[in-house]
């Protein structure tokens, strides 16, 4: 992503799942495969959020390091577990294929840490709650097809475990115009219109090429 060899996916799904969700992504960061820029990132990000997702590094080569650098960051070993040796074992089944350990030490993983499924992938999910803070954190594939994958079926109900008050339905409407200006709809036409619609939810307005798109979002029906 950051020298422009791949258009980043995750981020787009996912601040349109969690906004469906009731839940508002607050900041995106892109960083490079390295330990200290992870470990600035997680902390940085912890420090504005109680949730945290983060895509990518969770294989078995070189340049995946969030399952190392998140156990450093919380001062955990990684050990040998047999329940993570257990999803893993399962992830390679349901391709119909077998599981080699030597090849990837999956299931070496974080004390104290949660191992999910990986409903489209091999590598299982990474998830820590820190009781102490009270912050989620949750680490799927960067492939798109896996972490949108996970993040429904795997991420969603840990989400729901820690945060269930938060969730609920929020829904858009968008009235599209075309031709007028932003200030001629708002301070000529129609002066009254976004305190209007505020009536009904969050009022935001966006320009793009043929006009403007006025967006209502509110919870519930």
């Amino acid at each position: 992503i950051l020298n422009g060899r791949t258009t980043d996916l995750n981020g787009n799904w996912l601040s349109k799942y969690l906004f469906k969700k009731g839940l508002q992504c607050h900041s995106m960061r892109f960083i490079r495969d390295d330990a200290n820029e992870m470990q600035k990132a997680w902390s940085e990000a912890l420090s504005e959020s109680d949730i945290v997702i983060s895509s990518g590094g969770i294989g078995p080569t070189l340049d995946d390091k969030t399952k190392k650098t998140l156990a450093h960051f919380f001062g955990k070993k990684i050990i040998e577990r047999q329940d993570v040796a257990d999803i893993v074992t399962k992830n390679y089944r349901q391709f119909g294929r077998s599981w080699t350990p030597e090849h990837n030490h999956y299931h070496f993983f974080p004390e104290d840490f949660i191992a999910t499924n990986n409903p489209r992938g091999l590598a299982p999910g990474i998830a820590y709650y820190d009781e102490k803070t009270k912050k989620l954190i949750l680490a799927g594939p960067g492939v798109p097809r896996e972490f949108t994958e996970i993040v429904d079926q795997e991420f969603l109900a840990l989400i729901k475990q820690f945060f269930g008050e938060h969730l609920c339905e929020f829904h858009q409407c968008v009235i599209r115009t075309m031709g007028v200006a932003e200030e001629k709809i708002f301070f000529d036409l129609c002066p009254n219109l976004w305190s209007d619609l505020e009536k009904f939810g969050k009022v935001s307005s966006l320009p793009h090429t043929i006009g403007i798109d006025i967006v209502i979002s509110y919870e519930g029906s």
